[in-house]
């Protein structure tokens, strides 16, 4: 395999264009309560969806070889280079869910109502949800 795949590419690409979006549409702290960012939400569940065929693709050897390998430390940094951007991948979308559910805002995906990660709170919801 020289190059990746078409769908590894336009799956790489709409990530990208997803967080992007998702970053200018954030609206954060505890104004969300009021006047919650639906669209925000929305984008960072599709960005968490779309990291299950990227992570696929990848553990299945849908990646091309390197034929010119670097050094041994090139490429050890890397794989902790993609290893970091697939955590925040996972792990952005996920304390975003429960910043919501901390907040008390039903989160819903394509009309489908997604159960909270963490109880409401009346007060302060936490420094995720801040």
């Amino acid at each position: 395999m020289r190059r990746y795949s078409q769908i590894t590419i336009a799956i790489h690409w709409l990530t990208a264009l997803l967080v992007v979006i998702a970053w200018f549409t954030a609206e954060g702290g505890r104004h969300a309560r009021a006047d919650p960012p639906y669209l925000h939400f929305t984008l960072g569940l599709a960005v968490l969806l779309l990291v299950v065929p990227r992570l696929l693709a990848r553990w299945l050897g849908a990646a091309p070889r390197v034929e010119d390998p670097q050094s041994r430390w090139m490429d050890l940094a890397a794989r902790a280079g993609h290893t970091v951007l697939y955590l925040f991948l996972i792990a952005l979308p996920l304390s975003g869910w429960y910043a919501a559910s901390r907040l008390g805002i039903q989160i819903s995906f394509l009309g489908l109502d997604l159960p909270a990660l963490a109880a409401p709170v009346q007060g302060a919801p936490g420094l995720i949800a801040d």
